[in-house]
């Protein structure tokens, strides 16, 4: 979760002054204080991949009344409210969830604490298998935070020769499938020779060290505490360690 400035064309940016990122965080806390409620609005993603999904989408939080009314606008087409229907006051987007998204969303909402709790069981089993193995580092719960575990993710130190893709690949070979850890933006090839890329790229050191190295493991509500086990002796064989 992060807070960046806001920018849009579409959007007074004096209306704004942060945007609270919190896609894969619902659920989190920071000293008693939920995640996506730190920025002026707070977003979410609802990717299939998320703790609480409705297969593509997200929701936008926010307690102030000028920009819940204007977002309203620019998510359908920029038409204002009224009694003309299809008339575009503006160019705007097409951010409208289907019903059936919307109905379930809405029960998995219901019961988000229940998911999150389960995502957070499912890492202690990880955690359980794998935190005194020398070398593999999992998530952080910091003072005061509570970690919702999205995805738990496994950094391996760089002794054991191996990069991400590796380690994925010998495991795809067990039939069992982990998820790449993130790569940094400025390393997109989308992003070749742009100026603020290549600046990130010098300033942003932790992200380029770590990413080589981490995958992340199998963690779907499915996961039960044999299954996790089974994952953590796999892969420990895998990169070497048994």
């Amino acid at each position: 979760m992060e807070c960046t400035p806001a920018a849009s064309p579409l959007i007074n940016t004096d209306m704004i002054d942060y945007v609270a990122d919190a896609a894969e965080a619902i659920g989190s806390e920071y000293h008693g204080k939920r995640s996506g409620s730190f920025g002026d609005t707070g977003v979410f993603s609802f990717h299939g991949s998320k703790t609480m999904t409705t297969g593509e989408g997200g929701m936008l939080v926010t307690d102030r009344e000028d920009l819940y009314s204007r977002c309203l606008i620019l998510r359908d087409h920029g038409r204002a409210p009224g009694e003309k229907m299809f008339w575009n006051a503006e160019v705007g987007y097409k951010y409208k969830m289907s019903s059936m998204q919307a109905a379930l969303g809405l029960a998995q909402l219901e019961r988000i604490e229940e998911l999150v709790e389960k995502k957070r069981q499912i890492f202690s089993w990880y955690q359980q298998n794998l935190q005194l193995v020398e070398g593999i580092t999992l998530n952080y719960e910091g003072p005061g935070t509570k970690n919702s575990y999205w995805m738990v993710t496994a950094i391996f130190d760089p002794k054991f020769g191996l990069l991400k893709e590796e380690i994925i690949r010998r495991m795809k070979e067990k039939n069992i499938d982990l998820r790449p850890f993130f790569y940094p933006l400025s390393s997109q090839p989308a992003y070749s020779g742009v100026a603020s890329a290549i600046e990130a790229k010098e300033r942003n050191a932790v992200s380029y060290r770590i990413s080589p190295c981490g995958v992340n493991l199998p963690c779907g509500m499915n996961m039960t505490k044999e299954s996790v086990k089974y994952v953590c002796d796999v892969l420990k064989k895998v990169v070497g360690i048994e």
